[in-house]
Order: C-alpha cells, then structure tokens, then sequence
C-alpha cells in the first residue's frame, strides 16, 4: 500500500480512538481519493462505514459506504489480498442491518450465505426475520426491534452501549419514514430515540476527549448532534404543538452552544492562534501537495495530494516545505539573481570610490 494512504488509514484510526470523528472521516475519505487500487477504496470505504455507524450515528452514511463497499468487492475481487473476504462479509452483515425492506434484507442475506455460510447472523437473524415478514409485520417495526437492542437506557444492567448502532437505525428511520409508512406515533419515538443517544453520544465524546483539558475543536464531533436539528426542526413543523420535542431540541441546541463557547474560552485561556492556513509547496516546481486548516493545535480539515510525508517532490526532486502562501517565495539564493545584484553592488561601489579619489 502506498505510504501515504497508509499513514492517512493510521491517522483515521488514531483520530477516531480520540473521538475526532469528522477528522477520522475527511482522513479516510482523502486516502480514498488517493488510493488507485479498487480493493484498497473498498477496505477505505468500510472502514468510512464504520466510523458513520458506531461513532457518528449517521445511518444513512453509514449505509452508503457499506453498499459501496459491497460494489466495489464485487465488480473488482480482492486482488492480492484475499483476506479481505473477511472486510467484504462485515460489509455485507453491516448493510443487512442497514436494508430499508424485507427484500434487501433477503437479498444482501443470500450474497452473505453465499460468501460465508453458517456464521452466527444467517443462523440467528435471518430465520427471525422471516417469521416476522410471514405474520406481515412492517419492516419499520422491525427497524425499531432492532434498535433496541443495541442499548437499554431504562437499565444500565442490560445496557450494552451500542449507542452509535441504534442512533444509525434511528437515523434511517428517520430518513426514509415516507418510504416506509411511519406513523406519526412512530415517528415522534424514533425522533426522541435518535436525540437521547445524540445528547448521550455528544456527552460521552466531551469526557472521552478531556472536558475542559481538550485542546481541539469541538467541531470534530458536534455533527452527532446538529444533523438532528433539521430532522426536530422537520416534526415541529407538523406537530408544533409537542411541548416534549421542543424542549429536546432546546437542550440540545444548549448543548451545542455550550460546547462552543466552551471552545472559546479554552483558545482564550490558552492563546491559541484563530484559524490560519498552511501549504506544503515544493520550492522548485511550485507543485501544492496538502492544505491544512489549522483551528487550535492539529486541527486538519482539507488535504490534497499527501504521497509520504517526506520532504521530497516525486515529480522534480525538489524541497517540499510547508508554508503561509501556496505560491512560491522569490528567493535571492538561487539561480543568476544574486550574483547579477552582487556584480551590480560591486560596480556602484567601483563609482562611488573613483569619484571621491577625483
């Protein structure tokens, strides 16, 4: 695997262990675009589910990289890695809980017997599921089964902390209630659902990264609780009367706001710079090859072109250093430049002494 891609996977990973997920996110996504290798975009693309599905919440997203996954693997195979079968089965087990009727499920179930018979999900899951499709129960109804059983907020004993799994099923809820016949009923519980584990996710995040020691943007994990604002902000309109909901969405709008005020007064306690931004420039050829938006200590949110982390340009050879401007900067100690302003210096001081010995 090239080093660069390599080094991104890393950095996504470590990123993701410090609960700076949009970060690990924008990471895995730029060692996709550099990556020319179809099975390593596929091993990227599931990784890119995962981090949506167990830490983000974001069902949708989630689902879409699995499916992407799941694509990739079957138009490309595994090239010289076959022991990414294993990646390709949990992208498919993943995007079987992530399928939006009875037939998908069916569908992605049968691919998944196909590459790994008799695992624990096609022995379990599977069977259950067809019972409920043949007493003609509603696939949303068992969307909520499902959630529930990645947490339990009403006894910690039985609370496995799934909070990612269940908040990515909510979201799909959520996300495809017309498609799916949700009642109005269902659709406020699968609403109150998806923003307690938001508030709860959001939380654990603050203590995971330090509370008041952390020293990176809050901006990293906040989408876990802002994308559900335009989902309450949706209900509301229909249902302004809930009382309940609007004062969910209060909270975490507080939380929102707490969180980045917090940030604040952290960067003013501690005098961190505002957001400026760098380039890594080969001062020969003048080639760009990353950006980074610095917004506290290693706050990085756009990258271009990282190949290895060198000092090096692949294309001339020349110094690759990191820089305030995107352009190169004259410089006077290379080419004829210098020694033109030398000769000239010399020549006025030759001047300036004939005409004083005159």
């Amino acid at each position: 695997m090239n080093i660069g891609v390599s080094k991104l996977i890393e950095d996504a990973e470590s990123f993701a262990d410090q609960r700076r997920l949009l970060l690990a996110a924008q990471t895995l996504e730029e060692a996709r675009r550099l990556s020319q290798i179809p099975d390593r975009r596929a091993f990227i693309s599931y990784n890119l589910g995962a981090i949506y599905w167990h830490h983000l919440g974001n069902g949708v997203a989630a689902r879409r990289e699995f499916l992407a996954c799941i694509a990739a693997f079957d138009a490309q195979g595994y090239g010289q890695h076959p022991q990414l079968r294993t990646v390709h089965a949990n992208a498919l087990e993943n995007a079987m809980l992530c399928a939006l009727s009875f037939e998908e499920f069916d569908s992605l179930a049968g691919q998944l017997n196909n590459l790994t018979p008799g695992i624990p999900i096609l022995t379990g899951l599977v069977p259950e599921v067809r019972d409920w499709r043949e007493r003609g129960d509603a696939w949303s109804d068992r969307l909520f089964v499902l959630a529930a059983t990645y947490y339990n907020r009403n006894d910690p004993r039985q609370d496995v902390g799934r909070y990612g799994c269940a908040k990515s099923t909510y979201h799909l809820i959520l996300a495809h209630r017309r498609e799916l016949r949700v009642s109005r009923e269902n659709w406020r519980m699968a609403l109150f659902e998806y923003c307690a584990l938001s508030m709860r996710m959001a939380s654990d995040c603050v203590k995971a990264r330090g509370g008041d020691t952390d020293l990176n943007s809050p901006e990293e994990f906040l989408p876990i609780l802002t994308e559900a604002l335009p989902l309450v902000e949706e209900y509301l309109q229909w249902n302004s009367g809930d009382d309940g909901l609007k004062r969910t969405c209060s909270d975490m709008v507080e939380m929102v706001n707490n969180c980045r005020q917090r940030w604040s007064a952290i960067k003013e306690r501690s005098g961190i710079m505002p957001q400026k931004t760098d380039y890594q420039v080969c001062q020969k050829c003048g080639t760009v090859f990353s950006r980074r938006d610095m917004d506290g200590p290693g706050f990085m949110v756009d990258m271009m072109d990282i190949y290895d982390h060198s000092t090096m340009c692949p294309k001339c050879g020349g110094d690759v250093k990191w820089q305030s401007s995107p352009e190169i900067q004259p410089r006077l100690g290379s080419g004829w430049l210098p020694v033109l302003i030398m000769f000239g210096l010399l020549f006025i001081g030759l001047l300036i002494l004939i005409y004083w010995v005159r």
